[in-house]
């Protein structure tokens, strides 16, 4: 009996040793902001290389706003709750804490939500420590994890979201994941939620429509990748506009660059 019971103590001490260890190593390959794919926006942040970032809330967002915090017939968006992919810093998070309910933003560079944090004080963010492979900011409304975005889930987010803010996710990561970006947006989703969706179009030389970020993708591609899921209603386009005066640097990366166009979508989940 002594025996047993020894075995079974030592067999619970090795089997926490594990569970600890193994937890360790995916915080740290998930949080790992050296990866491959993490390690040009470190760069970019550490260098303040940020001319994605707006010192002022997107047009776009402000224009189309209602559409995507309200379904149709709806007049109040106070409970709506949003979630805002690759989120870095940006203000669209206060404008849309203004407007709806909680919101979530996932971002995988630690200085752009510690940014965030510091320069919005009267949310209260704080770091909370890390879970489940995602370091977490909570505050008054807003909760922002830093971790991987294609290992999020339900389970991080506590819940569904009405709707999504994707302004320049889907064209900021490697085109070759954009199927399952799309999947990983698709499991967070309540039915009925609505997805404002900015991209942009590359004009100019192969060269120069084949670089990124922002990585090209057509109208058509767009479709291609949406309107074949089984959630989704419709796909509807809003606004187009060449945006390329007002990104310089993108224009400098890439020689041959002669338009970029700013296009906007609302995707409707079936309810």
């Amino acid at each position: 009996m002594l025996i047993t019971k020894r075995i079974s103590q030592q067999s619970l001490t090795l089997l926490g040793v594990l569970l600890l260890a193994l937890s360790v190593m995916v915080t740290a390959d998930v949080a790992d902001e050296n990866s491959e794919n993490l390690k040009p926006w470190l760069n970019r942040w550490e260098s303040r290389q940020i001319g994605f970032h707006l010192s002022d809330v997107n047009a776009v967002l402000t224009k189309f706003a209602d559409k995507l915090l309200m379904a149709e017939g709806e007049e109040d968006c106070s409970a709506t709750r949003v979630f805002v992919p690759l989120c870095g810093k940006t203000l669209d998070m206060v404008y849309l804490a203004s407007r709806a309910g909680d919101l979530y933003g996932v971002e995988g560079i630690k200085t752009a939500l510690e940014e965030f944090a510091a320069e919005h004080p009267e949310f209260q963010l704080e770091n909370k420590g890390t879970s489940n492979g995602f370091e977490r900011f909570q505050g008054k409304q807003i909760t922002l994890l830093k971790g991987d975005y294609f290992q999020l889930s339900q389970g991080h987010t506590e819940g569904q979201f009405d709707a999504v803010y994707d302004r320049g996710s889907l064209v900021a990561i490697n085109p070759a994941l954009r199927s399952e970006y799309v999947k990983v947006l698709g499991g967070l989703l309540a039915k009925g939620a609505r997805i404002l969706l900015v991209t942009y179009e590359r004009i100019g030389t192969p060269e120069a429509m084949a670089t990124g970020p922002p990585f090209s993708i057509t109208e058509t591609g767009v479709r291609e990748i949406y309107e074949g899921l089984d959630w989704v209603e419709s796909v509807t386009l809003l606004h187009k506009e060449d945006q390329l005066i007002s990104f310089p640097g993108v224009k400098e990366r890439s020689p041959g660059l002669d338009g970029l166009v700013e296009t906007v979508y609302l995707i409707q989940a079936k309810k």
